[in-house]
Parts: structure tokens; sequence; C-alpha cells
């Protein structure tokens, strides 16, 4: 939980799951991040079937780019699925679950982790191994099973995938383009040293076809963030005086400890302020939380009216069908 914590402190980009504060209250550690309401790839598939080429090719260009940023910035995901990844409302997606990750090896690693099925041939042979090449792999089963609407290795247990991984007998989808057919053996490779590199994925013709090219995700300077998502929750929920409140550094060590996230990230974090707080003053940990760990409500609060969701999110990169153009050689 604590590499997840602060795995995510640390990122801030429009396709991984923002994470908004930690409180430790001692005998529960709460997590806050940005809610995401359209569920996630996996259940997206069983509802409508494989992804056309111009759907998987955004999804995917947005992952690329999101896992390209936490390798940036020492991130190792290591457990990139289905599961892990969520769509908003306009149907992009955002990287989620870093329970797994490692940051800033100095090495090879050695801890077995991960999903079986998305896991890199060296992962599954109890290896030590890098940690980029793994992460690559397991992003070549989400473009697999985005165009297939099924994963590219099966087995009844583990050591039925195991075998079924090392035979090395990759067969890409059918009716996809030959461009996305070679990025797919490139990203699937048994030997990690051989695989694609995500500046090679990024370079990709399939990867860019009718879109600009991918390029590294840049972060907006941390003063320009404080305007970021200026929406009617955000100014409802500023310190009296127009002001904004500055976190403290620590807190009373009779009071929840918060680990907040990312600097880039203020925006979000306001929006959370109680309406009123004065600059400078302390958070308290709110009644309701302090005592969810100790008795369970006696009964179903009734649901009222859902607030407005913060429309100030960071753009997000295109994924919809691009205008129409002839199919590549």
């Amino acid at each position: 939980m604590a590499s997840s914590t602060q795995g995510l402190a640390r990122l801030c980009h429009p396709h991984i799951l923002r994470l908004v504060e930690v409180i430790d209250s001692e005998e529960i550690l709460f997590i806050i991040s940005e809610y995401v309401r359209g569920g996630n790839l996996l259940d997206h598939l069983m509802e409508h079937g494989a992804l056309t080429e111009e759907e998987a090719r955004g999804r995917f260009r947005q992952l690329v780019s999101a896992l390209q940023y936490c390798h940036r910035r020492a991130v190792i995901h290591r457990d990139l699925k289905l599961e892990n990844v969520l769509l908003d409302l306009a149907g992009s997606a955002k990287l989620a679950d870093f329970g797994f990750c490692s940051l800033e090896p100095s090495g090879p690693l050695s801890t077995f982790c991960g999903t079986p099925g998305y896991m890199a041939p060296e992962v599954m042979q109890l290896q030590p191994y890098d940690g980029p090449p793994a992460d690559i792999c397991s992003l070549g089963v989400l473009l697999h099973a985005m165009l297939a609407g099924s994963l590219p290795l099966w087995g009844e247990d583990f050591h039925a995938m195991q075998r079924s991984m090392l035979l090395g007998a990759y067969s890409p989808p059918r009716l996809v383009w030959r461009q996305c057919a070679r990025l797919l053996r490139g990203l699937l490779t048994l030997d990690p040293g051989k695989r694609k590199t995500l500046q090679e994925v990024m370079f990709d013709p399939w990867v860019n076809w009718s879109q600009p090219r991918l390029r590294p995700y840049r972060e907006p300077p941390a003063d320009t963030m404080a305007t970021w998502g200026t929406n009617e929750m955000l100014k409802a929920h500023q310190p009296q005086g127009g002001g904004h409140a500055s976190p403290p550094s620590s807190l009373p060590s009779n009071k929840a400890q918060c680990c907040r996230a990312s600097p880039h990230c203020t925006a979000w974090r306001r929006a959370l302020e109680p309406r009123g707080r004065r600059a400078g003053s302390e958070p308290v940990l709110p009644t309701w939380l302090r005592e969810a760990g100790r008795q369970q409500p006696s009964k179903k609060p009734q649901s009222g009216p859902k607030a407005a969701e913060p429309d100030g999110t960071l753009p997000s990169l295109d994924w919809g069908p691009a205008t129409p153009s002839p199919a590549p050689p």
C-alpha cells in the first residue's frame, strides 16, 4: 500500500488516476482519489466486444503516454491489465492501481508480481528482470486484448500459461493492418533486449497514423495549475476572503497523518478544502471519517442529489475516430 500511494503521489498525468489525498488515522488508511465513472476496460470489452483499430489506437496512445511518463518519473507499474485501465465518460483511459509498482529501481527486479496472462516471459520464468521491458510486454497484451477481445495467452493454470508463453508462437488478431501486427510482435517478443522501447513505440507508424506524432507528456508549470479547474465547485470550496489554504507540512501527533499528492495537483486539493477554512489552518479529520472504522451505520443513508463533478480536467489525448483516411500500405 505504501508503494501504491508513494507512486501515485509523484504522478500527475491526464491518463493516470489522480491521487488527491492519503489520510492515516492509525486504524484505517484512507486513500482519496479521482472518481472515474466509466468503469474499467475489461467490463467495457465484455459488454461491447473488441474495439476498432481507431478506438484501440486512441486508447493505446493514451496508455503509452501515461506509461512513458511513469518510467520517466522512475515508477514501474508491474501490473498492467484490463481491470487497471479505467474509462471516464468520454471514453478516455486512465491507468490505475499502482499497488505492485516499484519506485526508482537501481537494478534488475526480482519480485514475482503481476497477473498471469499479462506477465512478461522473464517474469513468468521467475528470473531477475528489468522493469520497463516487462511493462512494455504487458502493454502489448493490452493492445492485443483491445483488438481481439481476448488475451493472447491462455491456459488452465499458471504452468500451462507459462508453457504457452515460452513457445513464442504469437499470432496477432485477424484483420488488423500489417503495421499493427508488426507492432504487436515487437511488443510481445520473448527476448526483452529485442522488445520495442517506448521511444520506438511513440515513433511507430501505426501509433501515429492519422494522428499527430505522439510526444512525451510535459507537466504544466506548477504556478499555472492554480487556474486549472476554475469551475463552480472549486469556487464554492475556496476559503473565505478569496485566498487559498496552505497545506501544513505536518500535523500534531493526536490528529490524522496526511500525505498529500504532487504539488501539480493543487486544484483538486482545493476542491476538497472545507468552505470557510482560514489560510494556514490545519485540516481536522471529519467525524464521519474518524468513526468509520469503529462502527457501522445503523441504516443506509438516503441518497440525495449528486454534486456537480469538477470539469477542470487536464486535457486528454483524443481517442475517438479520426477523420476517415485511406489505410496505410
